[in-house]
């Protein structure tokens, strides 16, 4: 499954919210720098989702606050949210 997140560096939380753009945007403390932030968001990915991290794929957006990832598994999107947001 492919889906989009938003991500927000150098937050001074960590976690995930219900976004208008995308449907769900991540905070993490890490700055954007050295794919810092990109590391501890699949991170969190696979925490919260029950996977391993070498299971998620980045497929684009490792430069921009978007990202594109892949998941090992299909699901559809609101029920995905609803995981990541529980």
């Amino acid at each position: 499954m492919k889906f989009v997140i938003k991500v927000v560096p150098r937050s001074s939380r960590q976690g995930f919210a219900p976004d208008s753009e995308v449907g769900v945007k991540c905070y993490v403390q890490s700055p954007p720098e050295g794919g810092k932030a990109n590391k501890e968001l699949i991170q969190l990915l696979a925490k919260k989702l029950g996977v391993p991290q070498t299971e998620i794929t980045l497929l684009y957006g490792g430069g921009t606050r978007k990202k594109m990832f892949e998941l090992p598994f299909d699901v559809e999107a609101q029920e995905l949210i609803a995981r990541l947001l529980a």
